[in-house]
């Protein structure tokens, strides 16, 4: 990327890198890979330094990959990490092909290995886990029409860390949008994508249903610059009222709150 931020003090100009993987588990058909094509184009429609397309690999490829792709950055860099697959009740983030997963507290000790800031973008079940957002009262509904017994598919799933907490990503070198809450799953349309994605996608201007590119929906001041702020606002409503419409509750959520960090240009 050719980004540069001006230091006053120095009086320096350095070069902002921007990277981004893009992580999918896609074996179920409740996660689709039309997911993954989506991020990867919203990635690749900005001037990033290296955009990789990694889904459907195993737990220790993707340490692999982010080793091999992060372990470069400065502390000026923005390295953006997008997942799409299920999620357990626990913050399990099921994203290893070969049946492994990463809790919530693995992840962010990973990331925190290497410099600069961490835009992660999880959309997957209870994602708001990893930020502790959502009502700390609320029970997950276990609907016994659903098809797909997600408990039971994340039975396989061996973590390195079974004792999750919640909050690993509260640490100021991360910013996060997860599709739901701590105790909600997050859902998706066949052929079409998941709910949360879709909607992200199309708030930094590019719509997964049609492919192509649009104007930024996000951008409601039109400064050609999509804050986190901008993002989330942009797709609370319209996830809320996607799932609504199946009588179901999805709520994205954010951190940190009201953030002006500029994650996507025009």
């Amino acid at each position: 990327g050719d980004d540069t931020y001006f230091f006053a003090s120095s009086g320096a100009r350095q070069t902002i890198n921007r990277r981004a993987l893009v992580l999918g588990e896609t074996s179920t058909i409740e996660v689709p890979i039309e997911d993954v094509n989506a991020m990867e184009k919203v990635f690749s429609n900005q001037n990033f330094s290296e955009v990789v397309r990694f889904p459907d690999k195993t737990k220790a490829e993707i340490i692999a990959k982010m080793e091999e792709l992060f372990k470069s950055s400065s502390e000026s860099d923005v390295n953006y990490l997008y997942l799409t697959c299920h999620g357990g009740e626990d913050g399990t983030i099921a994203i290893g092909s070969d049946k492994t997963s990463f809790s919530g507290w693995e992840l962010a000790s990973i990331l925190k290995q290497y410099k600069g800031k961490f835009v992660v973008m999880l959309d997957c079940c209870y994602s708001g886990k990893i930020i502790d957002v959502g009502k700390s009262d609320e029970k997950a509904v276990s609907n016994s029409e659903e098809r797909f017994d997600e408990q039971a598919f994340l039975a396989g799933f061996s973590t390195g860390d079974p004792a999750s907490k919640n909050g690993e990503m509260l640490d100021s070198k991360f910013l996060v949008l997860c599709a739901s809450w701590k105790g909600e799953k997050s859902y998706s349309a066949v052929g079409v994508g998941s709910l949360a994605t879709r909607y992200w996608a199309m708030g930094t201007g590019w719509d997964s249903l049609q492919n192509r590119m649009i104007s930024p929906m996000a951008d409601t001041n039109t400064n050609g610059k999509i804050t986190l702020e901008e993002l989330y606002q942009y797709s609370y409503p319209l996830v809320l009222e996607a799932a609504s419409s199946s009588n179901k509750e999805q709520h994205v959520s954010v951190y940190p709150e009201n953030s002006q960090f500029v994650l996507f240009q025009k």
